[in-house]
């Protein structure tokens, strides 16, 4: 849920809010864990498989894999309170921080065009021209480049 895309977090916030009782979704029945790569469709399909959500009324029936619509919702008080908690730890995490996993996330899934995009706004929001002038104007952007990959030490060599 923390890497999940800007639309999971606003349906969740939504169901939080009550904006919104439910969230329409297509689940997913036959997803290997390890082949995951972070959809909403997923996301809601674990959520569902695991309690995290609940299914009112539905065209889901896990017997009938063509017919897989389900109307998600949050199941109790205590699941509600799990996800208030999660969603202001991505308020403190910062706007920042949120773009460069974005951006770390759309670098992984082999996404181009969305990691340029989330590049892109990140260099208009955070550099000056004086920070790509002289010599060597390309050093800001190793520098950069390196700082993603030092987030992905963990998992990645």
């Amino acid at each position: 849920l923390q890497r999940a895309d800007a639309d999971m977090k606003n349906e969740l916030l939504q169901l939080l809010s009550g904006t919104s009782k439910h969230v329409v979704r297509s689940i997913l029945d036959d997803a290997p864990l390890r082949m995951l790569t972070g959809t909403s469709e997923e996301i809601w399909s674990l959520l569902l498989a695991s309690g995290y959500a609940t299914c009112d009324k539905s065209g889901y029936d896990s017997t009938k894999p063509s017919d897989n619509t389900a109307h998600l919702r949050l199941p109790n008080l205590e699941v509600t309170n799990l996800y208030r908690r999660l969603i202001k730890q991505w308020f403190a995490q910062g706007p920042r921080q949120q773009q460069t996993a974005e951006m770390i996330k759309a670098l992984l899934v082999g996404n181009g065009k969305m990691f340029g995009q989330r590049l892109q706004a990140f260099i208009r929001t955070s550099m000056s021209y004086f920070d790509v002038s002289g010599d060597d104007p390309e050093r800001v952007y190793r520098a950069f480049v390196l700082g993603l990959l030092v987030h992905l030490e963990r998992d990645y060599q």
